[in-house]
């Protein structure tokens, strides 16, 4: 006569648990099953004694997301402040103002340089990666084009209120590096608009998502739209209107007719309204979700 062997029902805890059934590799199974196949259970979410006992007992990895840290205007208007009063000795020791601007242009725009660079390397979605790095860079150069604006406009009324001549050939030669700048970025924003049209990217981008992601592309749609602007509209505008400004003022210098420079300065701003409503609609994105709705793609 030959015993049974007794098997006891173990989980895949190795515990002992008589609800669960442990079925042996010789046991048939009934037709249309195999050891691959989910129990019905599983699919409808009924996990059973078992299942509810691996949920409590097993830590499963989730995504956290990064808590964002609001926005520090103070300390950006104090940094910048900073930047243009260490500038301002450079002019002063130098005769030069665009050695005076030039720190306090490299200070605004070097974080959106890292912060291309950051999302050229991280995001595995090519295309959209060229796009966003380009309206970095983009935004790096219309951020130190203001700051170097703005930095020379103080160094005038510092030089006034000192009761020194400011050098108005030295300025003028800075304005005109200033105007390159912006040219760049028109170039840069109109080449990169053009590709994301194209492609069917919508772009949002900031100079400082970086550090608030953490350095995680996974984490940028965590980050509220209703705090940190999204520059690429400052992009697409500066792509848009430069050229126009500047079609304008060549046929605004000889004019063929009084009617021709009326029909300029009325369709001037329309065409830049017209094109930026038409751009903004299919690449312009409400919130970084919009751009990275799948993280690193």
């Amino acid at each position: 006569m030959t015993g049974k062997v007794s098997r006891r029902a173990r989980n895949p805890l190795g515990e002992i648990d008589p609800d669960f059934d442990r079925h042996s590799t010789a046991r048939p199974l009934p037709a249309g099953e195999s050891h691959d196949t989910l129990h019905p259970r599983f699919l409808t979410g009924e996990v059973g004694p078992a299942g509810k006992l691996l949920e409590s007992r097993m830590n499963f990895p989730s995504v956290q997301q990064h808590q964002i840290d609001p926005p520090n205007i103070v300390g950006s208007i104090a940094g910048f402040l900073g930047s243009v009063a260490i500038g301002y000795l450079v002019f002063v020791v130098t005769n030069n103002p665009i050695a005076g601007a030039g720190l306090p242009a490299i200070r605004a725009g070097w974080e959106s340089v890292r912060t291309g660079w950051w999302i050229l390397r991280t995001d595995r979605d090519i295309a959209r990666g060229r796009i966003c790095f380009a309206f970095c860079i983009a935004t790096a150069f219309w951020q130190g084009a203001t700051a170097a604006f703005v930095s020379v406009v103080m160094f005038i009324a510092i030089e006034k209120i000192g009761g020194g001549p400011p050098g108005i050939p030295q300025f003028a030669a800075t304005m005109i590096t200033l105007a390159c700048g912006v040219g760049v970025t028109a170039l840069t924003g109109l080449v990169a608009t053009l590709a994301a049209a194209i492609a069917g990217v919508r772009v949002w981008v900031n100079p400082g998502m970086r550090k608030l992601a953490k350095g995680d592309l996974n984490q940028v749609s965590a980050i509220p739209s209703h705090q940190y602007f999204n520059f690429a509209i400052f992009v697409l505008a500066t792509s848009l209107a430069l050229p126009v400004v500047l079609l304008c003022m060549v046929l605004l210098i000889a004019p063929p007719s009084p009617w021709s420079s009326l029909a300029v300065l009325i369709l001037g701003p329309i065409l830049v309204i017209a094109g930026y409503l038409w751009f903004s609609g299919r690449i312009i994105a409400e919130h970084p979700g919009a751009c990275w709705p799948d993280g690193t793609g």
